[in-house]
């Protein structure tokens, strides 16, 4: 037994050393693009005044802020009012719990099986681990469905915010980000300046500063008006002969 977990244990650390070299670059990439993405869509929003524009840097608020992206250039564009934000940044956090609960049910899981194999297992060891793996199901079909909802509406936020930089191209670039990963995140950068498909916007007005002009005076002296003298009716006295 002994000799079976020491080879066990060196088959493990041999396949997470050669797994975490092949991940390396992967990595590496995942980081670029996530660096990539959070300096496109803050430039983006910085300039298109969205509310909170530093959350392109963190998890989860980056959603929030590429959603707003999408309803901005509806409601600008088409005036249509949408709320792609609340629900990618609802499903997001939908997803998340949903995968907590689900490495936990795993997680219980293995350790069940690993028990179960260093033990003689019984029938009624095999009637919980059945009922374990029916919750871990409930947990995965219910995931995979809100995943799938979550992409759908996360694809048309991005066509959206495609089609608000370079309305010609839209198609292009959304054809490339769904065959490439990493693509989005070089389209998104190199776009990211560009607001082809948003109306012109109207000049803000000039502050110009109060010219100071002195007071008139409001009064004026009455003048007197002089009326024309009328003449004096001449009278003519009767001439005695």
């Amino acid at each position: 037994m002994t000799e079976y977990f020491t080879a066990f244990e060196d088959a493990l650390a041999e396949g997470l050393t050669a797994g975490m070299y092949l991940r390396t670059p992967s990595l590496l990439l995942s980081l670029v693009a996530y660096v990539l993405t959070a300096i496109s869509l803050f430039s983006m929003a910085k300039r298109r005044g969205i509310h909170h524009a530093w959350l392109s840097w963190i998890p989860v608020g980056n959603t929030w802020v590429l959603g707003a992206l999408s309803d901005h250039y509806r409601y600008i564009a088409r005036g249509e009012a949408k709320i792609k934000r609340k629900v990618l940044l609802t499903l997001e956090l939908v997803i998340l719990a949903l995968a907590f609960v689900t490495l936990i049910v795993c997680g219980v899981v293995i350790l069940r099986l690993i028990n179960m194999y260093l033990n003689d297992a019984g029938f009624a060891d095999f009637t919980e681990l059945g009922i374990q793996l029916v919750i871990l199901l409930c947990m995965v079909v219910p995931m995979a469905i809100v995943s799938v909802v979550y992409t759908i509406f996360h694809i048309l936020a991005m066509f959206d915010i495609f089609a608000s930089a370079d309305p010609r191209n839209r198609w292009l670039y959304l054809i490339l980000s769904l065959l490439s990963t990493y693509a989005a995140p070089l389209i998104l950068f190199f776009n990211r300046k560009r607001d082809d498909g948003m109306p012109p916007r109207i000049p803000e007005p000039v502050y110009q500063p109060p010219v100071y002009q002195p007071e008139q005076p409001t009064y004026q002296p009455e003048q007197p008006v002089c009326q024309p003298e009328q003449p004096e009716p001449e009278t003519f006295q009767s001439l005695e002969f």
